[in-house]
């Protein structure tokens, strides 16, 4: 696998135990809608854990100079705890990848399609959704999303954007 050191650019957070950290790259990267990365930490003793996140934006044209992860904060978790507690603007991350190559999907691969997913299950949903605007793709896509709370339905705001108006069903 490849490895790089991407830098945290930013951090948004999503819901009370989800936070976006946007992260850029040394080496742009190929991936498509739906592959993953590996966050790699490594403690000061030689300790090292890692953890697959999706990617959620969107690969654009070309290479990505930056990636988003939506990381959910899990309390018995090696690697989230330490995102969401200790992680700050400009540290340093270990990533390896892209990776995955069964669950993915691009406009390019027609439709229709139907997403269905819960909770941060959403996130590679967002990549492949987000490069279908990008490239003004017409595939007919329907996502059916769920959470426990309205306040846990990430990208809310950004997905009713995406959404073309209601019709009637007759």
């Amino acid at each position: 696998m490849y490895w790089q050191s991407a830098t945290i650019a930013r951090i948004e957070t999503l819901s009370p135990r989800v936070k976006s950290f946007f992260l850029r790259l040394p080496e742009p990267i190929s991936f498509r809608p739906g592959q993953h990365v590996v966050l790699r930490l490594t403690a000061p003793d030689g300790y090292r854990a890692q953890r697959s996140y999706s990617i959620a934006s969107a690969p654009g044209p070309g290479k990505a100079k930056e990636l988003e992860l939506a990381i959910e904060r899990f309390d018995d978790g090696e690697v989230s705890p330490f995102m969401h507690e200790v992680a700050q603007v400009d540290d340093e991350i270990e990533l390896g990848g892209p990776i995955g190559g069964h669950f993915n999907w691009s406009p390019q691969d027609g439709g229709p399609v139907l997403f269905i997913g819960g909770g941060s299950g959403v996130v590679p949903f967002m990549s492949m959704l987000r490069q279908r605007e990008a490239i003004g793709s017409q595939v007919p896509v329907v996502l059916l999303f769920s959470a426990r709370l309205r306040e846990d339905l990430l990208f809310f705001d950004e997905l009713s954007k995406l959404a073309p108006p209601a019709t009637a069903l007759v």
